[in-house]
Order: C-alpha cells, then sequence, then structure tokens
C-alpha cells in the first residue's frame, strides 16, 4: 500500500533533494511502518518555526489503510499524462516529489522549467535517468 506525507513549508520553503521533497510517497504494508519510515528519512530534514510549525507530520493516524497506487488528497497519479496535469498534482507544493518502494529503492521526481526529471535510484546507489516515472505516470 502506497502513504502520502507532505511537507509543511516551515520557514517559507520546502527542503527537496535526493531524499525528501514536497510530498513524499512512501510504500509500506501498513501506517505504522509507513510512519517509521517516513521519520527515518526525514530525520536530518526536520527544522521547524515558531510561527509555521514542525516540517513533517502522519496526518492520517495509525488507522490509515493506504491506497493501491500512490495519490494524494483522493487525485490519483496513475493516468496523469501532461506535465500540466502533472503540476496540476502538486499544487502550488514544491517541485519536488519522492517515492520510497518497499524493496528500499527510490524514484525522484520533479519539474523545473517546465521539463519533467526521474531519476531512479537502486538499494545500492544506483541511479538511472528515465523519461517515464515507473507505473505511474506517461508524460508526453
Amino acid at each position: 500500500m502506497w502513504y502520502t506525507f507532505s511537507q509543511n513549508n516551515s520557514g517559507g520553503y520546502y527542503i527537496e533533494n535526493d531524499y525528501v521533497g514536497s510530498i513524499l510517497f512512501i510504500e509500506a504494508l501498513n501506517q505504522n511502518e509507513a510512519n517509521d519510515k517516513m521519520w527515518a528519512i526525514v530525520e536530518d530534514y526536520s527544522e521547524w518555526c515558531p510561527c509555521c510549525g514542525e516540517r513533517w507530520d502522519t496526518p492520517w493516524g495509525d488507522d490509515d489503510e493506504g491506497t493501491e497506487t500512490p495519490e494524494r488528497y483522493g487525485k490519483k497519479l496513475i493516468g496523469i499524462t501532461t506535465i500540466k496535469g502533472l503540476q496540476d498534482f502538486m499544487s502550488w507544493f514544491g517541485e519536488t516529489m519522492v517515492f520510497y518502494f518497499l524493496d528500499g529503492s527510490r524514484m525522484i521526481v520533479s519539474i523545473q522549467n517546465k521539463k519533467l526529471s526521474v531519476r531512479k535510484i537502486s538499494v545500492d546507489g544506483v541511479e538511472t535517468q528515465s523519461d517515464e516515472a515507473t507505473g505511474f505516470l506517461s508524460i508526453k
């Protein structure tokens, strides 16, 4: 199952790199495992400010059942076929999404200057570029 974690722009900015984006999608067996993975991932990227609050949260509680495919606010990522559609999906929440798969690999999807970048990083750190986000996007 997939679990979605959104980053708060604490301090007025998002932290986006090879490990965290404005949105994290984590594949896990249950919500508790997803929460544990998320906290381990964001440990070094968890600043907060007094006016904006914490950067990360576990928004759906312990009883969330996750989703079959990555989605956000009930909107599925599968089926998006244009960069504009992907920008709408991401809304104004930064430019990068990071997907963590059960096997430990990750995929970084970002849009900068209306160009899509998809980078896949295996468990052993081997990186590959791709035009398509495996199984989720078919951007034209």
